[in-house]
């Protein structure tokens, strides 16, 4: 049986003589021989983004990051992840990945070079979007809002300020992370149908990403409002756009959290719920492949022991683990 190092001097070579599978093969056995390695992960990575097989690709980059890797090596994972979810569409991540390697190395030419490509795709695909939209023309007694915006601007800001409504987002503020003294982790208050409806106004990708960064102290709460998001909110951010992989891997989080405190076969049922919603939206099958197994494992363990009952359900949503 090779070393470590013969098993990873034999791959190198292969990889040298733009022999992918048999490199990616080589690491294969060395990972299952030796276990995890940051390195050996590394280089399949890599061989991968070669096949343009960009989910082992992530997998095995997010798998090497989870080894603590040295700096040198960590920025390289960071790299090839970032590649990866770029190419399976995962703008926000890749930025996040690439943002993270110039923390690292603030002078590394590629991770700017990257970062400076995404950053610039929105706005690349909204000028195409307008270049070919179609404007019908009606009689109509009022112009269409973004119209309005340009014909009379002062219009727009207007209806903007009367509308807004100033004190919802201090609300929400306070509910979820009020003073310790006056707020109960456990007593947060239920919204009413009603006040649902307007609480769904609010929440946007930039709002709920704020939540899975929170110190550690007001992580419960964000684990509450997560779960008890309105569907019609996830539907809003969702359905169309594809389930985001950063939310879906809190979402998880979050609901394992949940069902492990409350042990409320009614609050799992809710959950499911929304996991079954989701999994009719764009993109969850890529998702949910490269999603976090241990993430999935912790989730079906938990509803397994509190509400065994719909166990199965929920392992047809996630597919067998």
């Amino acid at each position: 049986m090779p070393t470590f190092d013969e098993f990873k001097a034999q791959g190198n070579r292969a990889f040298a003589d733009k022999e992918y599978k048999r490199a990616a093969k080589i690491y294969r056995d060395a990972i299952a021989q030796y276990g995890d390695n940051p390195i050996i992960y590394s280089n399949r990575s890599q061989c991968f983004i070669h096949l343009e097989d960009w989910t082992r690709a992530y997998k095995d980059a997010k798998a090497g990051l989870a080894c603590n890797p040295s700096q040198k090596i960590k920025v390289k994972l960071l790299f090839r992840q970032g590649i990866a979810s770029k190419k399976l569409d995962l703008d926000s991540e890749a930025m996040h990945c690439f943002q993270e390697v110039l923390n690292i190395d603030p002078m590394n030419a590629e991770a700017q070079e990257e970062l400076d490509t995404l950053i610039a795709v929105p706005k690349t695909k909204k000028l195409k979007s307008d270049a070919f939209r179609k404007i019908p023309i009606e009689l109509v007694d009022t112009l269409p809002e973004e119209f309005a915006e340009i014909v009379c601007p002062q219009l727009k800001s207007f209806e903007t300020r009367k509308t807004r409504n100033p004190g919802l987002v201090e609300n929400v503020s306070e509910e979820l992370f009020g003073k310790p003294s006056t707020s109960n982790i456990k007593e947060i208050p239920k919204h009413s149908a009603e006040s649902s409806k307007e609480f769904s106004q609010l929440p946007s990708m930039h709002f709920l990403r704020a939540l899975m960064t929170v110190p550690v102290e007001k992580k419960v709460q964000s684990y509450r409002y997560t779960t008890g998001l309105d569907n019609s909110v996830l539907v809003s951010l969702f359905q169309t756009s594809g389930v985001d992989l950063e939310f879906f891997e809190f979402f998880i989080e979050s609901s394992t959290f949940v069902i492990r405190e409350d042990k409320s076969t009614r609050n799992t049922e809710s959950i499911i719920d929304k996991l079954r919603l989701m999994s009719n939206f764009n993109r969850y099958s890529l998702t949910i492949t490269i999603c976090d197994d241990k993430l999935l494992q912790d989730l079906a363990s938990v509803v397994k022991q509190v509400s065994p009952g719909i166990h199965e359900e929920l392992e047809k949503i996630l597919g067998s683990r």
